[in-house]
C-alpha cells in the first residue's frame, strides 16, 4: 500500500540494514520515486541517522595479549 507523503516526511532507504533496523516512512523502492523524491528534498536513511562507534572494553591484559 503507498501513502503520499510530503518529501520532508519520507527517508530514501539507501543502506537496506539500517531500513531493516529503523521505522520509518520510506519511499517505494523504485529508482524514478526515489530520484523524483530526492529531487524535492528527501534525505537518505544514512544521512538521517547518526552512527557511533564505541569501544566497551580498554582491558589491555587479557591472556591472548599479555605474552606481546
Amino acid at each position: 500500500m503507498y501513502e503520499l507523503a510530503k518529501p520532508k516526511d519520507v527517508v530514501i532507504i539507501d543502506n537496506s540494514a539500517c531500513g531493516e533496523l529503523f521505522p520509518v516512512l520510506r519511499v517505494p523502492n523504485e529508482s524514478d520515486l526515489e530520484d523524483f523524491y530526492k529531487s524535492l528534498g528527501a534525505k537518505t536513511i544514512s544521512r538521517v541517522i547518526k552512527k557511533v562507534h564505541q569501544v566497551e572494553n580498554t582491558s589491555s591484559d587479557t591472556p591472548n595479549t599479555a605474552c606481546y
